[in-house]
Formats: C-alpha cells, sequence, structure tokens
C-alpha cells in the first residue's frame, strides 16, 4: 500500500513518496547525464560533472537544481544545444563546471539559432 490511512488522515508511505520523488529525479538525472563528466583542459583532462548521480556531489547538484531552476524543460533544452555547439566549434573546454552553470544560470546566456541558408540548390 503506497497511502496508511489514519484517524489523523491519509500518510503517504516510503513507497508512496519514492514515486513522486523519481518524477523529481528523471529532468535532473536527464540534465546530468547530458552534462559532460569531464572536458579536455591543457593536454589533460577536467572534472566538469558527477561520474555517479547518486554521490554526495550529485546530491549537491539536487538541491542547487530544485532551488535555481523553475522551467526545466528550456534548460535541458539549452544545455543540449550549448554542449552540440561547442563540441562543433572545438570549445568544449570552456564549458564551466555543472555547478557553476547553475548558480549563475548560464542557460540564460544562451541564445538557440538556426541558421537557414537563403541559397537554393541547382
Amino acid at each position: 500500500m503506497l497511502i496508511k490511512i489514519t484517524p489523523k488522515g491519509a500518510v503517504l508511505r516510503e513507497r508512496g513518496w519514492k514515486i513522486f520523488d523519481n518524477l523529481d529525479k528523471s529532468k535532473f538525472e536527464e540534465f546530468l547525464n547530458i552534462y559532460p563528466k569531464s572536458v579536455p583542459s591543457g593536454g589533460g583532462e577536467r572534472s566538469t560533472a558527477p561520474i555517479n548521480n547518486e554521490s554526495h556531489w550529485a546530491n549537491q547538484l539536487r538541491r542547487l537544481w530544485n532551488n535555481e531552476v523553475s522551467n526545466e524543460d528550456e534548460v535541458i533544452q539549452k544545455l543540449k544545444y550549448e554542449v552540440e555547439e561547442k563540441k562543433r566549434r572545438g570549445e568544449l573546454m570552456y564549458l564551466p563546471k555543472v555547478d557553476r552553470w547553475l548558480t549563475e544560470h548560464m542557460w540564460e546566456r544562451v541564445i538557440i539559432t538556426e541558421f537557414k541558408s537563403n541559397e537554393k540548390s541547382i
């Protein structure tokens, strides 16, 4: 049972809370899975996001995500775009650590553009 009925009212049991908790986690975990775990840096690599989504760092980021992000779909869309653009331009090394990307609302700086050529194929 997910709900327990008591004289004081209905209580959501732990299994019930897990259902709601997983709904919250899904967008955050999608975000974390998109964010590169490391980027090139001076002949080596530097860490930019946690490898394990259940680590202490990931749990801190989850709290940050819940406090800073209101439109999850927009943030995920803009992250995808920024990562693709930086890869295409060879600028992935300039991607900051994920916690900085969230605290500074860097998704607000991302402007998604689609270039359409006016040239016609012959």
